[in-house]
């Protein structure tokens, strides 16, 4: 697994994997799961400065990016790399409707991930109408509750 303290860099070998309409970098780490899929790691060439951010996520069960500028134009092969993690880039204010119909389920956004959380947010917050806004919290709640039980199932 991928080091998820942003002190702690690791230095690794990707392989470049083609697959249709896009190159990836596969590296030699499991895939992240649960709250740390989807988190951004700081990628630097391995023998200097020059690097860039990209989102570490899921290709057949290893960690995988988007290949970084200065291995944009391989094709194959393996490219050598330092990651790093970076902290989470924003702090969600949670709507206190979402956070009592969270507290009357006895349910926490601890196993929601940063991508579903700002999505699940957007989806409420961008609801003008206040019966819309009511029935979107039931469906996120809801969907909150599941994904704590397959995630609970999963471990």
């Amino acid at each position: 697994m991928l080091p998820e303290l942003p002190a702690i860099p690791v230095s690794t070998e990707g392989t470049l994997r083609r697959l249709p309409g896009r190159t990836v970098v596969v590296l030699d780490f499991a895939a992240p799961r649960g709250p740390h899929r989807g988190r951004r790691y700081r990628v630097e060439h391995h023998h200097g400065p020059g690097g860039c951010s990209r989102v570490v996520f899921n290709i057949d069960g290893r960690a995988a990016l988007r290949p970084p500028p200065w291995a944009a134009q391989q094709t194959s092969g393996a490219v050598k790399l330092r990651l790093r993690p970076l902290p989470d880039r924003r702090h969600h204010r949670i709507p206190p409707d979402l956070q009592q119909a969270l507290a009357a389920a006895d349910l926490d956004l601890d196993h929601i991930t940063e991508p579903e959380l700002a999505q699940i947010l957007e989806m409420i917050v961008e609801s003008g109408n206040e019966q819309v806004r009511a029935d979107r919290i039931a469906v996120a709640v809801h969907s909150i509750a599941q994904a704590g039980t397959h995630r609970k199932a999963r471990e």
